[in-house]
């Protein structure tokens, strides 16, 4: 959480939001970019938390209300490719935090935001890019983190590392629209839909796995 707070400041610092202005955070999730927001617009400001799970928005809803800011709230059940809940030049700004890579259409979703911005109006964007076309630096980064099998002679846990092999290959499905996109594609289509003065930040970080524990029940379900 440390680290999603630190995107998020970063994002709305970008996004220059003013007092009394209107926000909608697409694809919400459990709110944190909006919430963010709703310091950064004042008394006098709007919030629209939008999403397409009931579960999440009712968790918005009831975080909005313990804060006591519900009546600077709304909430609308969509999608990023359709907004049409959203009235066109009604909002200042639009964000997400990772969306767009769930959305096959991101033109679609990109002319909506657009759509729905006011003359002048802003959207901010923060998007992981997992990008499988590199399939070199995909190959590199994937024996760096597990070992390729050409790699595991004499190691000690190869059979552990046999069967967690075998477990993604049966069970990972992954979807396209998460791996068919970079951050030049996303600048392309974001002047392509219409907007103007686009500005790209990409941030590279290598470091250490987290410490995972092999000892819960769930960890030896997954790998038996």
């Amino acid at each position: 959480m440390r680290g999603l707070s630190t995107v998020r400041n970063r994002l709305l610092k970008r996004a220059g939001l003013a007092e009394g202005q209107v926000v909608l955070d697409v694809g919400t999730g459990e709110g944190l970019i909006g919430f963010g927001a709703l310091e950064k617009v004042g008394a006098s400001g709007r919030v629209i938390f939008s999403d397409i799970s009931d579960a999440l928005l009712d968790h918005v809803r009831n975080a909005v209300k313990i804060m006591d800011v519900l009546d600077r709230c709304s909430f609308v059940k969509a999608g990023a490719e359709d907004l049409s809940a959203i009235a066109s030049n009604s909002i200042d700004l639009v964000t997400t935090r990772s969306v767009l890579i769930y959305v096959d259409d991101k033109r679609r979703a990109l002319r909506e935001f657009l759509r729905v911005l006011k003359p002048g109006g802003r959207t901010a964007l923060f998007e992981p890019i997992d990008d499988r076309r590199m399939a070199e630096d995909a190959d590199y980064w994937m024996k760096r983190a597990w070992l390729d099998r050409e790699s595991r002679e004499g190691v000690a846990i190869n059979d552990l590392l046999d069967r967690l092999d075998d477990y993604w290959k049966r069970n990972i499905h992954i979807n396209k629209a998460m791996t068919d996109f970079n951050e030049r594609d996303l600048v392309r289509m974001c002047v392509e839909v219409g907007f103007a003065d686009v500005y790209t930040e990409l941030g590279i970080g290598v470091g250490p796995l987290p410490p995972m524990s092999w000892d819960g029940p769930q960890s030896h379900r997954e790998i038996r």
